[in-house]
């Protein structure tokens, strides 16, 4: 796989290599460094410091049947020129981690369109494009460029899915024949004995109403403001990577930024929430997305209150939906004091429908069909 981020940080990669590989199969992800030009700010100092050691560390294996591997990349993705030598030092170390592990016509599975320019330059049996983001919506990043990247990528593509509903209809017009292929949860975790609470949230009282993800520009800021405001005896919790400016909320008493957290932590963390919270504001970012935290919030049972975007009406009666601008604290109210056990299991049950297992059964299916159109396409 040819990815988008960070084994320890993106969820979905991850989450359906492991699956994957657990199932046999053996996985090599290559790491990228972004789509945007870092800055000068301690957290992009930190991810470059850390880029840095996996780097001198060549080859590394977080478990059983998964390899990872972050190349050497000059962080100006709008340079034709760099991306031209970055193309070529890439190509050369994804070659030789690939004869290295004894991967011979491997099936590349390019998610997003950052390295969609080594697609021509690597052998594969077969070759799939994931698009689970409106990439080119992100802040800091050349959305042009990321544009014709994914054009490219999808021409060359020999399969095609895409995590959102809005996100398969948006590339209907460049391919008619996009699969749906959406985030999950793994149930085990999520939905099994709550594990022990968190040291970072022993201190914090109840109730707590959590955000547990990345937070890009789409969080609506100015909604968890307000709710901390007319709320003070409400626990306001965030929990992941801060990757936009989050204003005054640092400034507020209840309101509790936790940053980033393995992976394997998160579990915990939501299991020891009262709700959980999706505020975006609207935008092709937003409007586009398949957030896991959703399924993760219903597999640990927990009530949902969210913006009304597009997205997020494919979940129905399973989650609150608050329209852009309206206050979220009666609504939070309302399903914390309506909360019952009866309404937990059936959240975990609705969460058992979209585990990482059955999103890989489906994937394997189209690639299955997939490598068996190739074949006779070839003879």
């Amino acid at each position: 796989m040819l990815g988008t981020g960070e084994w320890a940080v993106c969820p979905r990669e991850p989450d359906l290599l492991s699956v994957l590989a657990d199932a046999g199969n053996r996985v090599l992800l290559i790491e990228s460094s972004g789509m945007r030009v870092p800055k000068l700010h301690a957290q992009d100092l930190a991810r470059i410091i850390e880029r840095i050691r996996r780097l001198r560390k060549g080859i590394s294996s977080p478990r059983p049947g998964v390899w990872v591997l972050a190349p050497f990349t000059i962080p100006l993705p709008s340079s034709r020129w760099v991306r031209r030598l970055n193309a070529l030092m890439q190509k050369r170390a994804i070659r030789g981690a690939l004869a290295r592990l004894g991967f011979s016509t491997p099936i590349l599975w390019v998610a997003g369109p950052i390295f969609g320019e080594l697609i021509a330059g690597l052998s594969a049996e077969l070759v799939i494009y994931d698009c689970f983001d409106e990439f080119s919506a992100f802040p800091d990043v050349d959305g042009g460029l990321m544009d014709r990247l994914e054009s490219e990528a999808l021409a060359q593509a020999d399969l095609v899915f895409a995590a959102s509903e809005p996100l398969v209809e948006a590339r209907r017009s460049k391919r008619a024949d996009v699969h749906l292929l959406r985030n999950g949860v793994h149930i085990e975790e999520f939905a099994g004995p709550l594990p022990p609470e968190p040291e970072a949230l022993a201190s914090i009282p109840h109730p707590r109403i959590g955000y547990v993800g990345n937070i890009y520009a789409r969080l609506d800021v100015e909604a968890l403001d307000r709710l901390a405001r007319e709320r003070p005896d409400w626990s306001i919790v965030l929990v992941g990577l801060v990757r936009s400016p989050i204003g005054s909320l640092t400034d507020l008493p209840n309101i509790h930024v936790l940053g980033h957290h393995p992976r394997a932590d998160m579990p915990a963390f939501v299991g020891h929430l009262d709700a959980g919270l999706v505020p975006h504001r609207p935008g092709p970012l937003a409007d586009r997305q398949d957030p896991t935290k959703i399924y993760e919030y219903l597999a640990a049972g927990l009530p949902i209150v969210a913006t009304d975007l597009e997205a997020f009406r494919a979940f129905g009666p399973w989650i609150r939906r608050v329209a852009y601008g309206d206050a979220l604290a009666p609504v939070i109210a309302e399903e914390l004091s309506t909360d019952t056990p009866a309404k937990r299991d059936a959240r975990r049950r609705e969460a058992a429908r979209h585990s990482w297992r059955s999103r890989a059964f489906d994937l394997s299916g189209w690639v299955r069909d997939a490598l068996r159109d190739r074949a006779a396409r070839r003879s």
